[in-house]
């Protein structure tokens, strides 16, 4: 719509205020602003690999995919990725879609009370610490196809709330 001087396409999304950056060999996760810097250093010979995801936030919810961390370029793993808020208030639920099978990682504050793999429950860790959300997930040996990883916050499931009133 050229008469609001947008010439007919939507407004470009503000860039995320936050970013999480984790190095492939030291195995860290750090959360930095927009305008934030960090140095590496390496000796002779050296090497890392950082992988940079934006932070979305929805309420009290920050979340970012980081993919496969055991594959050097496991960050162009994540497809997709997705943070809302759901009904009833208080609930969010993020969504992460990784081409192939291992260990994902993702940033996530608060640690959710609840990750499925396509749909299923799965275990997972959290690091209090860092922020650090990983799943590991096997190859079933078939070809590699996608995999969504959904984390929830919120209120326990009604089934949970049942089991704890009796």
């Amino acid at each position: 719509d050229g008469a609001r001087g947008g010439g007919g396409s939507s407004p470009a999304a503000p860039p995320p205020a936050e970013y999480a950056l984790y190095t492939h060999r030291a195995e860290g996760l750090r959360v930095l602003g927009a305008e934030d810097a960090v140095e590496v250093r390496l000796a002779a010979r050296e090497w890392e690999i950082v992988v940079v995801a934006p932070v979305r936030a929805e309420g009290e919810v920050r979340w970012a995919p980081l993919g496969l961390l055991d594959m050097l370029n496991g960050g162009g793993a994540v497809l997709s990725s997705s943070l809302a808020l759901s009904s009833p208030p208080g609930e969010a639920a993020a969504t992460a879609v990784v081409w192939a099978a291992g260990r994902i990682g993702a940033f996530a504050r608060p640690a959710p009370l609840e990750v499925c793999v396509d749909g299923s429950p799965v275990r997972f860790e959290y690091d209090e610490g860092s922020g650090l959300l990983t799943v590991n997930v096997a190859a079933d040996g078939a070809e590699v196809e996608p995999l969504e990883l959904r984390a929830r916050w919120g209120p326990p499931a009604e089934e949970e709330e049942e089991e704890q009133q009796s």
